[in-house]
């Protein structure tokens, strides 16, 4: 979402809201200036485990044929 907001032109902020949390999932907070307008969002996430990935990277389909 920042990323799309600021191609746009537009000024993003965004921070955790401590105080709404509910159920295991957290409130953020993300708000975006357009034309001068303040538009708000909240955001309600849950936090998940890290994925482990290979060093050796993703693994392939023996199946499929190479590109190169």
């Amino acid at each position: 979402m920042m990323e799309c907001a600021r191609a746009r032109g537009w000024s993003p902020t965004w921070k955790q809201l401590p105080d709404w949390t509910r159920e295991g999932q957290e409130a953020f907070g993300f708000a975006v200036t357009v034309d001068g307008m303040g538009v708000p969002l909240v955001a309600w996430m849950r936090r998940t485990v890290a994925v482990k990935r290979s060093p050796k990277g993703p693994e392939c389909d023996p199946r499929q044929m190479s590109l190169f």
